[in-house]
């Protein structure tokens, strides 16, 4: 026993030492040969990093240099309490090396900050590898040294590379491995790892709470099953109860704030706020399904990520072929308990069962659907395949070679049950290369047992081209998933030039902090918070739902998951909301009411302060509307209410124009004829959220398409004088040859 220990502190170090070395050197291979910067011009600025994260870190910088502010940023939106950022998105401690970091080269910043949580991550999951080796023959020279192989499949496993972008969550999966070694500890009663197991919980769920809870519940349904298998008893349960709401009790100085902060945001609403969203507001939220445990073992395989993915996709829960058929073969071992492989069967079966009954996986997301990606925890699933393969490979003697064949058998059938079942990820080519993977597995463990006790050398070496293989087959998953992100990605000489000519155009505004700025050629949709500047158009999960259907209310269209600003929308509903400044490209010509600032801003000639409707008076305004504007009364109805009342004018803003409709088949043809000279704008209500498809046509010419996500809002018609007809045809293309409501159309009163 003693000889064991002293192997583990000779060669623990050096095993955690490669537990970093190993992922650094594979991610690095991986951005070589994809040509992702810095070795090239492809990035991971895709999905959220690109439309959220990096701009979030550059609102970091800001606040440290003291641009924006911590608590509360008036950059964000109409103005946002900034603690739910800090908490879900900026809570990383790593997060503090990009302060010196310079805004142009964040693409090759990301890059190393991912590659930093995959080494973090292969390092903390061969520290819990490590503690699992015992006085059972196990802690040897060859199994120390191969657990920083088993770390590293934790690091390329299939939730780590689909979620790759969304670095938050990565955090808190880093400390799992060390809250389970605290936990198991804990349980044991040993001194000093009681304080250390709520230190543990407490850091995690300050690196991001909504991954530390899918955590910390199902490690409380583990423990549970611990009890009903008799592996602990009730007081050892009542401990970790005890001690884990003593870690979120020491947290609250964070989760009570951040709580109250999300109240009315797309996270949590009131009764009355949810009503309002779902009377205006089409949703994003990628609703939970039952899926049947096939479609969940057909994610078990290599090169099984789809495009789908996100909103519609099914659990991420591949931790490589090799691993998968080790974590097979651990319940087929003379040498392990039979209660334990029941114990982790059982817990197998418990996470499935969230997969595929929907209020469970509904539980699992904190009571609310979630926005994309619907089995957030599934990391946990691909840990303990890896944890169970490690075990198994360190008693692979305990294993008779006869039954390999039989596993890589029952794994090959699964495989084509779940290609008949319907997956269509799993092509003739993934199918040809799963079985090739399993087969080639299967045929280096049967030589490792031929070899085991035999010939050393041989024996050795087989197993390391063993894991090799193994780690080569999760990196070929690797390349498949990225290069499904590949095409919408932003390159990073394009991000340099769009950031240089937007932070050059954004300093040339003297005097915006009265004021808001807009873009119609934004980076993303939180430029504001990257640039420093006051706007209307933000994306994160903790907006205001009221801010939203202000806006939407007053002709802004809402996609499901922001409000977009694009220059529609009439010089009224700018003057509102203190725009004062538009982003444009250079050949844009100012429009009535307007004029050139300089060649990429356009000057609106008069607005209203930027606090005339803002985050803090919302409410009020909203309440003002609920009162006296009819819900299904047009923008332009409500845009002038809300002159009105923030004005004290009678003035009317707008004058309807005569409007004729005659319907010929799915087309309906609109006439239209102003009554005063001017700019006209179009606007069409829809029922409720009910999202249709329509192509409009003015005078001949296609202008777009109308009733979806993607267009609901204020369309600006051009200038037009009294009198004259405006010709427009709106075609049905969804099959319903009815309008949900009849047209409006008006010429705005330049004030």
């Amino acid at each position: 026993m003693e000889d064991e220990k002293s192997l583990i502190r000779k060669y623990k170090g050096v095993a955690l030492l490669l537990s970093l070395l190993f992922p650094m050197a594979g991610f690095l291979a991986l951005c070589k040969a994809m040509s992702i910067t810095p070795f090239g011009d492809n990035t991971f600025l895709y999905e959220d990093m690109k439309q959220q994260y990096l701009d979030f870190y550059m609102y970091y910088k800001a606040v440290f240099k003291g641009a924006d502010g911590f608590f509360y940023s008036d950059n964000c939106g109409l103005g946002s309490d900034m603690l739910g950022i800090w908490a879900y998105y900026l809570s990383s401690p790593l997060l503090v090396f990009l302060n010196f970091v310079p805004g142009h080269v964040m693409p090759q910043a990301i890059t190393f900050f991912i590659m930093v949580k995959m080494m973090l991550l292969g390092f903390t999951s061969t520290l819990f590898l490590l503690t699992r080796l015992n006085s059972d023959g196990s802690a040897n020279k060859i199994n120390i040294l191969a657990a920083p192989f088993f770390g590293m499949a934790f690091s390329l496993s299939g939730w780590v590379v689909a979620n790759i972008s969304n670095v938050m969550w990565l955090d808190a999966v880093i400390m799992m491995p060390v809250v389970l070694i605290f936990y198991e500890r804990m349980l044991k009663k040993q001194r000093p790892w009681l304080p250390l197991y709520v230190l543990s919980v407490a850091v995690m769920i300050v690196c991001n709470y909504y991954i530390s809870a899918m955590i910390m519940l199902l490690l409380g349904a583990f423990t549970i099953l611990l009890l009903l298998f008799k592996k602990i008893n009730l007081k050892d349960f009542a401990r970790f109860m005890y001690l884990s709401l003593v870690a979120v009790a020491i947290d609250l100085w964070l989760l009570v704030p951040v709580g109250q902060s999300l109240l009315g945001s797309n996270k949590i609403r009131s009764k009355d706020i949810a009503e309002a969203f779902y009377s205006y507001l089409p949703t994003s939220e990628a609703v939970g399904k039952y899926i049947s445990p096939l479609s969940v073992a057909s994610k078990l395989f290599s090169l099984s990520y789809d495009a789908g993915e996100i909103m519609t996709g099914l659990p991420n829960i591949y931790s490589g072929i090799l691993f998968l058929v080790l974590a097979v073969l651990f319940f087929t071992s003379r040498r392990i308990d039979k209660k334990e492989k029941l114990l982790y069967l059982s817990f197998i079966a418990v996470i499935t069962s969230m997969f595929c009954i929907a209020p469970f996986n509904k539980v699992m997301h904190g009571f609310t659907e979630a926005y994309g990606y619907l089995y957030r925890y599934s990391f946990v699933f691909s840990f303990v395949v890896i944890y169970l393969a490690f075990r198994l490979f360190v008693n692979l003697d305990a294993v008779k070679a006869k039954e390999v064949p039989g596993v890589i058998f029952g794994l090959i059938v699964i495989l084509i049950l779940c290609k008949l079942n319907g997956a269509e990820f799993i092509g003739k080519k993934a199918l040809v290369y799963n079985i090739f993977v399993a087969v080639f597995s299967g045929i280096m463990i049967f030589a490792a047992l031929y070899f085991a006790g035999k010939k050393k050398a041989i024996y050795v070496a087989g197993l390391v081209l063993m894991l090799t293989f193994g780690m080569t087959d999760m990196m070929a998953n690797f390349v498949k998933v990225y290069r499904v992100f590949l095409p919408v990605a932003e390159k990073s000489s394009d991000y340099k030039a769009k950031d240089e000519m937007l932070e050059e155009t954004i300093d040339s505004i003297s005097d915006k902090s009265g004021y808001r700025v807009e873009s119609v050629i934004k980076r993303s949709p939180n430029d504001s918070l990257h640039y420093s500047y006051k706007s209307i158009t933000t994306y994160n999960s903790i907006t205001k739902v009221e801010d939203r259907v202000l806006l939407y209310r007053m002709g802004f269209n809402d996609n499901g998951i922001y409000t977009e600003y694009d220059g529609e929308n009439t010089r009224t509903a700018d003057a509102l909301l203190g725009i004062k400044y538009v982003l444009v490209p250079e050949d844009t010509e100012p429009l009535k009411g307007q004029e050139k600032y300089s060649k990429n801003i356009i000057e609106n000639g008069y607005v209203l302060p930027a606090d005339t409707i803002c985050e803090k008076n919302v409410d009020e305004i909203y309440e003002y509307l609920e009162k006296e504007v009819d819900e299904k009364a047009s923008p332009f109805d409500v845009q002038e209410a809300i002159w009105k009342k923030v004005t004290g004018s009678n003035k009317d803003c707008f004058c309807d124009a005569d409007i004729k409709c005659e319907q010929n088949g799915d087309e309906w043809e609109i006439d239209i004829t102003p009554k005063e000279d001017g700019d006209v704008f179009f606007y069409m209500n829809r029922d409720k959220v009910q999202e249709r498809s329509f192509e409009l046509t003015k005078d001949g010419e296609f202008i777009g398409n109308y009733g979806n996500a993607s267009c609901q809002k204020v369309k600006f018609l051009g200038y037009h004088e009294k009198g004259e007809t405006i010709e427009l045809v709106i075609r049905c293309a969804d099959g319903n040859d009815d309008l949900p409501s009849l047209p409006t159309a008006v010429t705005e009163r330049i004030f």
